[in-house]
């Protein structure tokens, strides 16, 4: 059945239901466009992320830092920390280096993941801090030179 515009009108719905299917294609909306950067992030970094088992062996593993709450590591930084302790459990690495922001007093990003690492095994020994770590270059110039 077509209708035109000799005074047919187009059936609508409620308004009352218009109202709740609009709020439910906002709602869908809203949810696709929040996972979207991370299954964005998620897609486009799963070819750097690899195993213990296939990482080549090095004489020093570098872990950056990546945030304190309450002094202890962030999840993310635990398990940055996580992946160096096993690294060097299972022989690949000889010394962690361990580089992250230390500006205040009240937050010491290389003792606490030094601390983290000694409490995961890594004898105290074989953790070296680095305590001009406030952005990722500065690190990285230092080692290489």
């Amino acid at each position: 059945m077509r209708f035109t515009s000799i005074g047919m009108k187009r059936p609508r719905l409620p308004k009352g239901r218009r109202g709740k299917r609009r709020l439910v294609q906002a709602v869908m909306a809203g949810c696709v466009l929040a996972l979207m950067p991370s299954t964005w992030t998620y897609a486009s970094t799963a070819d750097r992320v690899g195993e213990v088992a296939d990482a080549p062996a090095r004489e020093v593993a570098m872990v950056f830092g990546a945030g304190l709450w309450k002094g202890r590591p962030t999840p993310y930084l635990a398990r940055r920390l996580d992946a160096a302790a096993e690294l060097y459990r299972t022989g690949k690495v000889k010394v962690v280096l361990v580089t992250g922001d230390n500006s205040r007093e009240e937050y010491d990003e290389p003792d606490a993941m030094r601390a983290y690492l000694i409490r995961h095994g890594v004898p105290d020994q074989h953790v070296v801090s680095d305590f001009a770590g406030f952005d990722t270059a500065n690190p990285l110039y230092a080692e290489s030179s």
